[in-house]
């Protein structure tokens, strides 16, 4: 015992020494407070401690739900759905009135309508919403605001009920938190008590040879402290790259090992690349507010100028169907409209672009892009506002259809790593003939994403001739990596949880 107890002491780091004295007291706080050792150096020693079975460590973790901002805020005013019912408790409203007079947000307005709707408390007909139960099934509390009241919970303690509010919470945004609080316990072995009792027989010794001990001669008869190989060093996670661009970066290199080049566009863009290159008609819903983020500068014609060309002959294609055979969408073309500016909405903006750049376009050609895309959408677990597409095409004489669906199916299967696919046929204005790509997740189908060869009516009007082809495609690959990891949250691509970010 004597010779170990020697060794343990010749072992002993200067953070440790200092440390030690105070390792009868209970805690971390009250080490810290009694010691002014910092905290971070009150965590190394107690953990080589626990190697050199100087004290014994015991662990616990408890993970707790607590309220987020937004669940803070709704416990105060109210969930949105309680103030959209308190609402209609005066007279049934029409969906636009009862939007307008909640004060709710876009988002909050959906929750709160689907909600009432789920719990059978309303009734939507043709666009007039109405109180459907007795005014005392109205003012009982939600299961939602029973929950909310009692947070903090521990995740273990809940009961059935709980579990079903609290799953059904946790996918709206920012209303509770998992919190994970870990606490420690220790105490001195008999054999840390022996140590302890001799620690001032410690040498005084160095623990780290610096340039400055070295110039000094500081180093000269003085002892260097021992130490022992046996015990594990503590584990080092190194920088590594987010999953999420990791899987991006993979992408890039897979497709340019296919001979793809890689194209970029404005994440700005003009509603001539956006919308109108893309035969899309400019009275089309999508192009209204709830569809687009468009900007408050209005116009994009300084960058138009170099596509005059290709602007006119656009407007004819909307207007007459100009040379492409076809009749156009018969409507009076604005040019002012068309320089309009907005944030990029799909990723195929950047394929109208390579095809209208003469100069730089190769034909044949592959050509790819990573689009970060807008659009308003309702934040779930499978859609946010802002958002990444694989984009593509190929450009050529010789391909058709069959080419299209054999790249679609080989994205499914090396991208997503699924071979549980269908294509199925759908509408874009700008192809034809068009498919949707589906794959199975969780037990249903869910869309990667649209293709199809795009009409003349695109590549005519954009300077291309009637014998070449264009194969394009837009994928959702969020969706993609979702499915290779087995991801069911949209969100937590882009999340701080570490045990995500650790992922190889």
């Amino acid at each position: 015992m004597e010779k170990e107890i020697k060794e343990i002491l010749d072992e002993l780091s200067s953070i440790e020494k200092k440390a030690l004295p105070f390792m009868n007291l209970k805690s971390l706080e009250e080490i810290h407070e009694k010691s002014q050792i910092p905290k971070g150096n009150i965590h190394k020693a107690i953990q080589l401690f626990s190697l050199k079975k100087i004290i014994n460590l015991k662990t616990t973790s408890e993970k707790s739900i607590s309220l987020d901002v937004n669940g803070i805020e709704y416990k105060k005013k109210g969930l949105p759905e309680r103030r959209l019912l308190d609402l209609l408790l005066e007279k049934s409203l029409k969906l636009e009135e009862a939007k307008k007079l909640s004060g709710l947000s876009d988002n909050e307005f959906t929750i709160a309508l689907g909600t009432l709707k789920r719990k059978n408390l309303i009734s939507l007909d043709k666009g007039q919403i109405a109180i459907i139960v007795s005014r005392e099934e109205t003012i009982k509390k939600f299961p939602e605001e029973k929950f909310l009241e009692s947070l903090p919970l521990s995740l273990e303690n809940l009961n059935e009920e709980q579990k079903l509010v609290y799953g059904q919470l946790k996918l709206r945004k920012n209303i509770v938190f998992l919190d994970e609080q870990k606490s420690s316990t220790f105490e001195l072995t008999e054999l840390g008590k022996k140590i302890l009792e001799n620690i001032d027989k410690a040498a005084d010794s160095i623990d780290q040879l610096t340039p400055e001990i070295i110039k000094d001669e500081k180093w000269k008869n003085k002892k260097f402290r021992a130490y022992n190989l046996e015990i594990k060093p503590s584990q080092i996670s190194g920088g590594k790259r987010q999953p999420y661009l990791k899987f991006l970066e993979e992408v890039k290199n897979s497709l340019i090992s296919l001979g793809f080049e890689e194209a970029s566009g404005p994440i700005v863009e003009s509603s001539f690349f956006n919308c109108d290159a893309l035969f899309m008609p400019q009275n089309h819903p999508a192009r209204g507010i709830h569809d687009l983020y468009m900007l408050n500068e209005k116009y994009g014609k300084a960058d138009l100028r170099k596509y005059s060309e290709q602007v006119r002959h656009v407007g004819k294609t909307h207007s007459f169907g100009w040379k492409t055979g076809s009749d156009g969408w018969n409507y009076k073309f604005s040019e002012e409209e068309t320089g309009k500016l907005l944030l990029r909405s799909q990723g195929t903006a950047i394929s109208a672009r390579i095809l209208a750049n003469k100069k730089k376009l190769k034909i044949p050609g592959k050509y790819f892009s990573i689009a970060r895309c807008f659009r308003p959408d309702i934040v779930d677990s499978s859609h946010l506002p802002e958002f990444n597409q694989l984009e593509g095409i190929v450009i050529d004489k010789n391909v058709n259809l069959k080419h299209l669906l054999g790249l679609l199916k080989l994205f499914a299967e090396k991208i997503a790593k699924t071979k549980q696919i269908k294509l199925v046929p759908s509408y874009f204005p700008f192809t034809e003939p068009s498919v949707e790509l589906q794959a199975m997740f969780n037990g249903k189908w869910l869309e990667l994403g649209g293709a199809g060869i795009f009409r003349q009516e695109v590549t005519l009007p954009l300077g291309l001739d009637k014998d070449t082809k264009v194969l394009a495609w837009g994928l959702g690959i969020d969706r993609l990596f979702m499915i290779k990891e087995n991801i069911s949250d949209i969100r937590e691509l882009f999340s701080q949880d570490l045990n995500f970010l650790r992922r190889n």
